[in-house]
């Protein structure tokens, strides 16, 4: 919890992120430092929540990436009506089930397998 003082008044801010929003916001263009920071306090949980959501460990790391990057060309329109945290929850569920329905029907076949002897049989 941050504390932030508005016209006199203390306010009680809820969500831990706000501070590092406010300087990611106020950074110059291309300090990416404070947007660093929310990327190390959120990453392992994302990817976490990737792999457990599709059931993909093998790209469960690339899709934590594509949020954090949608995320962060998305905080203009981040309206703090919600936590960050909730806010990236969102992204992360919406980007798992676009890409599961991306997989659907989709079968990969590993090509060092021994029961594969060569690509003629498909």
């Amino acid at each position: 919890m941050s504390a932030s003082k508005n016209d006199g008044v203390h306010e009680i801010s809820l969500d831990p992120d706000e501070d590092l929003l406010r300087k990611v916001r106020r950074a110059p263009e291309g300090d990416l430092r404070a947007f660093d920071q929310l990327v190390e306090r959120h990453h392992r949980r994302i990817v976490a929540n990737c792999r457990y959501i599709t059931r993909d460990p093998n790209n469960s790391e690339d899709l934590a990436q594509e949020v954090l990057l949608k995320a962060f060309f998305a905080l203009d329109r981040f309206e703090g009506r919600s936590t960050f945290r909730h806010w990236l929850q969102q992204i992360k569920i919406n980007h798992c089930l676009n890409y599961m329905k991306k997989q659907e029907g989709k079968k990969y076949i590993n090509i060092e397998e021994p029961q594969v002897e060569s690509l003629d049989q498909f």
